[in-house]
């Protein structure tokens, strides 16, 4: 009698299965952290100014009361959910497992270019608390529209590269989950 990962395809399966489940299960504790504001702490380092004290203060103040972070949030916890329902339908070999493995990383990858958006447009405004709250006196020698600037352009070439590595994942495990092996392991009959 073969062994269950011997069968064309369950290794694959596997793979997909479990890829799926860590990446919802990540994607449900940020969402958590979004959505209650648990991950906007913020602090000024140790021995930090008290200029880079206010800003820090006035960027957690701004972040807390933003309505598209705690939408944002809500959302994760959706297309996580969706990811961790998928995985689990894979795992329980359902006939209807790559449709919802397909939605949820679709909804996914939806999510993955809206979020850097909405980023943008949250923390861009407060790029100038985010220079205040390095405390880099190297920064001083600069004009403050150059330091603003370039704050703004490296907080969108972060959350582009986010996106990016996301949007690859995505579409390995969208590949994955269109193999003609992982099908057939899927509507396979399980075996008694």
């Amino acid at each position: 009698m073969a062994t269950p990962l011997s069968l064309p395809g369950a290794k694959a399966t596997l793979i997909l299965s479990l890829s799926m489940t860590v990446l919802g299960v990540a994607g449900v504790a940020i969402g958590y952290g979004e959505l209650t504001g648990g991950a906007m702490a913020l602090e000024a380092p140790p021995g930090a100014s008290e200029a880079a004290r206010e800003a820090a203060a006035r960027l957690e103040e701004g972040l807390r009361g933003d309505p598209i972070g705690h939408a944002l949030g809500a959302a994760n916890l959706v297309v996580s959910g969706l990811l961790v329902l998928a995985s689990f339908m894979l795992t329980l070999r359902r006939k209807t497992a790559l449709w919802w493995a397909g939605q949820a990383v679709a909804a996914n990858a939806l999510f993955a270019i809206a979020k850097p958006v909405a980023r943008c447009a949250t923390l861009l405004p407060f790029a100038a608390e985010l220079v205040a709250l390095q405390d880099d006196p190297t920064l001083t020698t600069f004009p403050a529209e150059t330091v603003t600037a370039m704050m703004q352009g490296a907080l969108a070439g972060w959350f582009v590269l986010e996106a990016l590595i996301l949007l690859a994942i995505y579409f390995i495990l969208f590949r994955l989950s269109r193999r003609e092996a992982v099908r057939a392991f899927v509507t396979r009959e399980a075996p008694e």
